[in-house]
């Protein structure tokens, strides 16, 4: 048993810290890329599909439609993201390529544990909503 009572092999708190060091690491699999022929309130981002799964980066993008129109393609084992923005006042590409690096990242621990862990949270509904006999 661990110090918050869950065997080890479902402790969720040793999992997530592994897996977050894991993607910190792999922090360089981000390419972010400027196009000198397009406009200056336009962010090309390049995502490597070995690291983040597709769901993952379309989560990700999903959480910044609110500011920027997103397309996204596929190029072999990269996803390429372009974001435009909806409005000038807001043309800092810098802090935009942060937050997604970011949000990526918090989105595929996300998944990760989903994957690892999804299971043991539809044990605990199903017993939540099982008839009291």
């Amino acid at each position: 048993m661990t110090t918050n009572g869950l065997p080890e092999q479902i402790n969720p708190n040793k999992h997530l810290a592994s897996s977050l060091r894991f993607f910190i690491c792999k922090e360089l699999s981000i390419k972010v890329l400027r196009n000198k022929n397009m406009v200056d309130n336009t962010l090309k981002i390049k995502v490597d599909l070995n690291i983040y799964k597709q769901e993952v980066i379309t989560r990700t993008v999903y959480k910044f439609t609110d500011k920027y129109y997103i397309s996204q393609s596929r190029e072999g084992d990269t996803v390429l993201v372009l974001f435009h923005l909806k409005s000038e006042h807001e043309a800092n590409l810098d802090l935009l390529k942060k937050k997604f690096e970011n949000e990526l990242i918090d989105q595929q621990v996300r998944y990760d544990t989903e994957q690892k862990f999804g299971h043991i949270r539809n044990l605990i509904v199903e017993k939540a909503f099982n008839p009291i006999s």
